[in-house]
C-alpha cells in the first residue's frame, strides 16, 4: 500500500504540473496550440470552442481537482495522527500509573553506583545536545526547502493565471447560426475583438464531423472593437437547397464582408 504522504506529494506536484501546462499552452510554446490562430473544436451541435482555450480550462480543472483531493488526504492524515497521539498519551499515562503503584520502597544506592550514574548522565546529556543540534539543522533545512517549494508554486500559479486570463480573453467566440440545412449542415461565425476593430471568419459545420470547414468568408468592423453583428442580430441566413445565403451587416461606420465563393453543404 502506498503511504499517504507519498500520495499527497504526487497529488500536489500533479496539480502544479497541470497548472503549469496551462501556462505553456497559453504562451504558444506548443506548436499545436497557438492562441493567435483560430482553432475551433465542435463540442456539441450548438457549442463550438477554441481548442487552446479548451485545453487551458481543462488544465486548471485538473490542477484544482488534484489540489482538492490533496487537501482531503491531508485532512484525513492529520485526523489520524491526532487520534494516534491521544491514544499514545493515554497509554503512557496508564503505564506510568501502574509502574508507580507497583514500585516498593526505593533502595539507597551506593557511592560507586552514584558515580556511574553521574558519568552516564553526563555522557547522555552530551549525546542529547548533539542530537538536538543535528535535529535543529535538519529542521531548518526542511523549513527552507518547504518555503522554496511554496514560493516556486506561488510564482507558477500567478504566471499561469495571468497568461490563462489573457489567452481566454483573446480567444475567439463562435456562434452557431440557425436554421440548419436539410442535410444537417450549420453555419458557424467567429468573433474576435482587437484594440481598434473586430472581425471573424465563417465556417461550415457538418453533422457527421467534429471539424469545421473554412469557407474563406470573413467579416471585419473598424473603429468599434465591441461590435458583434451576430450578437446584435444584424444578420440573416437562408438555405437554397444545400447552398447557404448568409448576409451580415453592421451599424459601425466601416465594415468589410468577403464571401469569395458560395457556401455549399456537401451531399
Amino acid at each position: 500500500m502506498v503511504p499517504s504522504r507519498v500520495v499527497m506529494k504526487i497529488l500536489w506536484w500533479l496539480g502544479l504540473c497541470a497548472v503549469a501546462f496551462s501556462f505553456v499552452v497559453s504562451t504558444g510554446l506548443l506548436p499545436h496550440f497557438n492562441p493567435a490562430a483560430p482553432s475551433p473544436v465542435v463540442m456539441t451541435g450548438s457549442l463550438v470552442m477554441d481548442a487552446t482555450a479548451l485545453v487551458v480550462i481543462a488544465s486548471w480543472v485538473v490542477g484544482i481537482l488534484c489540489w482538492v483531493v490533496w487537501g482531503i488526504v491531508a485532512w484525513v492524515v492529520r485526523r489520524r495522527a491526532a487520534k494516534a497521539a491521544v491514544s499514545s498519551e493515554v497509554a503512557a499515562t496508564s503505564s506510568g500509573s501502574a509502574a508507580a503503584a507497583s514500585t516498593g520502597s526505593a533502595l539507597t544506592p551506593s557511592t560507586v553506583e552514584e558515580d556511574v550514574s553521574v558519568n552516564a548522565s553526563a555522557a547522555g546529556s552530551v549525546l542529547l545536545d548533539s542530537a538536538l543540534v543535528a535535529g535543529s539543522l535538519k529542521s531548518l533545512v526542511l523549513r527552507v526547502l518547504r518555503w522554496l517549494r511554496v514560493g516556486f508554486a506561488a510564482v507558477v500559479v500567478a504566471l499561469s493565471m495571468l497568461m490563462s486570463l489573457l489567452c481566454l480573453s483573446m480567444s475567439d467566440n463562435y456562434h452557431v447560426l440557425r436554421p440548419s440545412s436539410a442535410g444537417g449542415c450549420s453555419i458557424v461565425v467567429s468573433y474576435s475583438a482587437g484594440l481598434w476593430d473586430a472581425g471573424g471568419y465563417v465556417y461550415l459545420m457538418r453533422s457527421d464531423s467534429r471539424a469545421l470547414t473554412d469557407t474563406g468568408g470573413s467579416w471585419s468592423v473598424s473603429n468599434d472593437p465591441g461590435s458583434d453583428p451576430i450578437e446584435e442580430g444584424t444578420w440573416s441566413l437562408r438555405w437554397n437547397h444545400e447552398t447557404a445565403q448568409l448576409n451580415i451587416w453592421s451599424t459601425a461606420p466601416i465594415g468589410y464582408f468577403d464571401w469569395p465563393k458560395p457556401i455549399v453543404c456537401p451531399e
